[in-house]
């Protein structure tokens, strides 16, 4: 048997090529009618607990027979869990979702389709977190809740893990981010029906009432939605598909404007310009496309909002509030960095930032942003919370996922690897992103795209060329 490459996973046996548009096409409708179910069920007066799970039921048994299929419906109910199953029943889809698609992705392995130890740097380092998070949680001030609520970053570096192995052509790339649009769109149109899931302020009582939705959360979750979107109408053969998506990116910036979230906006435009100038290298063609795109859906949404009045007319306003935003902010940051300096070798523990502010913040009679608040700054909770040990992580992840960006051939793939690498970095200086579960879906996007769509000539030559939509695999060994 001929050497093996240096970073390889067992080859899957795919299904045969004429059987995937079935497949994925049955994917996309499967998932979409699920997340229909569910949505209709979290809004009516017939919601609870055990009624949601029987509906999710047909995805997780889906999920254990084809781990792909529950990875599609993973990413596609983010939106969902956030923006009504939480507040609603406090039922969370993912969670169930996470555990069987595990068991799935885990039989697979018993047959040595795919692996459990990860050779990739970055799906290493992602597990090194959440296990890091779960270990933390033994000094924090509340063990036992914060160990229960690490096990989340657990399931979430095991999702990168197994993301990375089974999105393993573009066919399935596009399925996936289609659900993710399309779940997207619909969540938009649900914050234009019932605004309370949309636009509070935090520390309000319109917050309070809304339970842990989080309007922050909801924008950058969209944002994905639109960077997904455009990728499918790069890679789609169907026009109609196209024509859709174009639809639903509108409705979803819509979506983003009804959040009033100023970052979530602003890295829409950053996300898409950065990743086409470093994605779309030497193809001025594809990036006037790319604006065109990017203006048609910017301007068809702010005049759907201007001509309907749907917003009111305030939609804006946060937009001359930014000076007010960053005194709060630095007013967060010089506590936490106090919090840090009492604890400075092991931080005070996973999920400890906001206790430990209202502790540091009564000592010093920091009340003026109130208490309980959250660092906005993925690096300072890091250290606050982790350590030395968490930042080094967190530098870790970010420079790898730039590395892994850049391995990624220039095209639509590329696009989109720069695209999530450029929200994601520039994003983490002004919010909390580790705990979410739509940056963590994305940084395995990313890396199944570098090795499924290869810069480099002689990493082609290791792996099948996929622009015909071919049933290769990403890590393949040699065939026995």
């Amino acid at each position: 048997m001929s050497t093996m490459p240096a970073l390889a996973y067992p080859v899957v046996m795919e299904e045969p090529q004429q059987t995937q548009p079935r497949l994925l096409m049955g994917t996309l409708i499967f998932v979409m009618a699920e997340l229909a179910v569910l949505l209709a069920l979290g809004l009516s007066p017939l919601k609870n607990f055990w009624l949601m799970l029987a509906a999710l039921l047909p995805a997780l048994i889906a999920s254990l027979f084809e781990p792909f299929i529950g990875l599609a419906a993973l990413f596609a109910f983010t939106l969902f869990d956030e923006q009504v199953a939480v507040a609603a029943a406090r039922f969370t889809s993912s969670k169930f979702l996470a555990i069987f698609v595990a068991f799935g992705f885990f039989f697979r392995c018993q047959r040595r389709e795919y692996s459990l130890i990860p050779p990739e740097p970055l799906a290493k380092l992602a597990l090194a977190w959440g296990f890091f998070c779960m270990i933390s949680s033994m000094w924090s001030v509340y063990p036992k809740f914060t160990f229960l609520a690490s096990i989340t970053q657990v399931l979430l570096a095991g999702t990168v893990l197994m993301a990375s192995q089974l999105i393993t052509t573009r066919a399935r790339l596009a399925t996936l981010l289609a659900c993710v649009t399309l779940a997207s769109a619909a969540g938009a149109v649900i914050m234009l029906a019932f605004p309370q899931l949309a636009g509070a302020q935090t520390a309000t009582a319109d917050r309070a009432s809304m339970g842990t939705t989080n309007a922050n959360t909801i924008a950058r979750t969209l944002t994905i939605g639109i960077f997904a979107g455009v990728y499918v109408i790069w890679v789609s053969r169907s026009w109609l598909l196209r024509l859709v998506m174009m639809g639903a990116i509108t409705a979803t910036f819509v979506g983003i404007l009804a959040t009033r979230t100023r970052a979530a906006l602003g890295g829409v435009f950053l996300g898409l310009v950065g990743g086409s100038i470093l994605g779309l290298r030497g193809s001025i063609a594809q990036r006037l496309l790319m604006f065109g795109v990017l203006a048609a859906c910017t301007f068809g949404g702010f005049y759907f909002v201007e001509r309907t009045g749907i917003l009111g007319a305030g939609y804006l306003e946060r937009w001359g509030q930014v000076g007010s935003g960053v005194s709060v902010r630095t007013y967060i940051w010089r506590t936490g960095i106090a919090i840090w300096w009492n604890n400075p070798a092991l931080g005070v523990g996973y999920h400890s930032f906001m206790s430990s502010y209202t502790e540091e913040a009564a000592q010093q009679s920091r009340w003026g942003v109130g208490a309980e608040r959250d660092p906005h700054n993925t690096w300072l909770k890091a250290l606050c919370e982790l350590g030395p040990i968490g930042v080094s992580l967190t530098v870790a992840i970010m420079i790898w996922l730039a590395i892994y960006a850049f391995r990624i051939r220039p095209g639509p793939e590329a696009n989109l690897g720069f695209a999530i690498t450029a929200f994601i970095t520039s994003s983490s200086l002004i919010s909390t992103l580790m705990g979410l579960k739509i940056i963590w879906y994305m940084i395995a996007v990313v890396i199944a795209l570098a090795y499924t769509i290869p810069r480099h000539e002689a990493q082609s030559a290791a792996y099948p060329d996929l622009s015909a939509e071919s049933p290769a695999m990403p890590y393949a060994y040699t065939r026995y």
